[in-house]
């Protein structure tokens, strides 16, 4: 039997990855209305992102006019009854956004994904019933079974995180930069600043592990093809004694795919931890920055903590 040769990996340019978003989103005209109520329930997260440090900067600019008044012998109010407002609002704030993001994350699960998959493999199936048999001959037998199954249900796991990425991950930052540089220029510009070596770490990270997805997948596909032939091929298999030769082969193929699933896996899991380590420097320096202003008198200690 002829087999397709298995093309090498290609790096996307900028250009293709940009169509490749452009044509999700022209995908997704079907469910623009579910897309439309995404983003209002978006606005509202980043309304209570927004929202939940500007009242944690009040209370803790209250907890610390409180303790230095209190230490230079002064008289206050009570504490509790002074902040206790606030905190109920900050508490009903983040309950608000907890509620919100997981109605959100089950909306975008539930209706892009099963619009993705549905359409992709309804449309897959009417494509095969148009093409040749010349393709089918050609094409290495539990491809197609492949495609059609595991490769569409990949793209489902992952498809609404990426949609809800594109759309509340935008909103996220163009909102949350506003309110940083209104809250203060100094402090907003140090998080700008920062944020970008975040983002090309991820980027790097992932590019380095493109190529063993890929060759992942393309080992799930040959796998398909071995399990699929040994099956189809049962009895001629059993004719001429080649239990312990498919037996190998699948083996051989199982274990090139665990190979380049570990690695895939091994720098994809670098990615989290990596970011985390930036986001924790940004927060060290954004600190000193801020204490250092606070001292200086030229900042308040809520607009620091609001930052």
């Amino acid at each position: 039997m002829r087999r397709r040769t298995v093309q090498t990996d290609v790096t996307m340019t900028t250009k293709q990855r940009l169509g490749i978003y452009g044509k999700l989103f022209w995908e997704a005209r079907p469910i623009w209305h579910w897309l439309a109520l995404s983003c209002v329930l978006c606005l509202i997260i980043i309304a209570c992102a927004v929202l939940s440090p500007k009242l944690m900067g009040q209370v803790t600019g209250a907890i610390y006019d409180y303790w230095v008044t209190r230490s230079s012998g002064g008289q206050t109010d009570p504490l509790v009854p002074a902040v206790l407002p606030t905190l109920l609002i900050l508490l009903a704030s983040y309950g608000v956004s907890s509620g919100v993001r997981y109605a959100n994350m089950s909306l975008m699960n539930h209706v892009v994904s099963h619009h993705y998959t549905c359409a992709i493999r309804i449309r897959m199936s009417e494509k095969i019933r148009r093409l040749p048999v010349k393709f089918v001959d050609s094409t290495p037998v539990g491809q197609i079974l492949e495609n059609m199954t595991g490769d569409v249900s990949a793209m489902g796991n992952s498809i609404h995180q990426i949609i809800e990425t594109l759309i509340q991950g935008l909103l996220q930052m163009l909102l949350i930069a506003v309110a940083m540089l209104a809250e203060d220029w100094r402090l907003g510009l140090i998080v700008l600043a920062t944020a970008p070596l975040s983002l090309l770490c991820s980027v790097k990270i992932s590019g380095a592990s493109r190529p063993y997805h890929r060759a992942s997948f393309r080992e799930i596909a040959q796998l398909y093809s071995v399990v699929e032939e040994s099956y189809t091929n049962f009895s001629t298999i059993k004719a001429y004694n080649l239990e312990q030769a498919m037996a190998e082969k699948h083996n051989h193929t199982n274990q090139r795919q665990r190979r380049a699933q570990q690695r895939a896996n091994l720098l994809s899991a670098l990615i989290q931890p990596s970011v985390t380590l930036l986001n924790a420097l940004t927060y060290v320096v954004l600190n000193l920055a801020g204490g250092w202003l606070a001292v200086q008198g030229a900042l308040s200690i809520e607009s620091v903590v609001t930052v």
